[in-house]
């Protein structure tokens, strides 16, 4: 039988915890587990800003990198909702966890700094990026709200999207660019043991 102590870590770190459990097993909750994944619910949107009509880029103007990050978005699309409609929510956890940490943080994030804090307001450069960030976030926050609330809420109302994110629906995206995905992970796979030699 499973024993929690809230008061430490809060009702939402404890239901990120089992989300990411598989239920028909044992498992205990650990307050390392939680204090280093807490914050990655947030990960996307702290880099993401309104986008105003005329900042729009279309897709098919994007630069390649944000077309790649938007094509493992629409990747993980299918996976999420499966894992939702089967009540498999710790496929659903980890399967964002590792979008949010791998794909994004460890490389798109880290890639796209640079061009968002140097590129000028109107660039195409930063517009593509800010239009990429959009994209995600508004999918990420949908897909976070059943097992983050509180922090897909905050960011809801941060982003000036309505009054909440529950009377809201899940984003519908295209199909993945699955040339450019085999593409980039050429790339991120040569990254990857150029990293090694460094």
């Amino acid at each position: 039988m499973r024993v929690f102590h809230i008061v430490p870590v809060g009702v939402q770190c404890c239901l990120a915890q089992i989300s990411g459990d598989q239920f028909e097993s044992e498992s205990g909750i650990t307050i390392h587990w939680v204090n280093e994944h807490y914050d990655e619910g947030a990960i996307i949107a702290q880099y993401s800003t309104h986008i105003e009509p005329t900042d729009t880029v279309a897709d098919k103007d994007l630069l390649e990198i944000d077309r790649w990050a938007l094509s493992r978005l629409e990747e993980l699309v299918n996976r999420v909702l499966k894992s939702y409609d089967s009540y498999d929510f710790h496929v659903l956890y980890h399967a964002v966890h590792n979008f949010c940490s791998v794909d994004m943080s460890a490389f798109y994030l880290d890639v796209l700094k640079d061009r968002l804090y140097t590129s000028a307001p109107d660039s195409l450069a930063r517009r593509s990026a800010q239009n990429a960030l959009w994209h995600i976030t508004q999918a990420m926050l949908r897909w976070m709200a059943p097992f983050l609330s509180f922090t897909a809420e905050e960011a809801w109302h941060v982003l000036g999207m309505g009054q909440t994110i529950f009377s809201d629906s899940y984003v519908h995206l295209p199909e993945p660019d699955l040339p450019l995905m085999g593409k980039w992970s050429r790339i991120l796979k040569l990254r990857e043991e150029v990293n090694k030699e460094i």
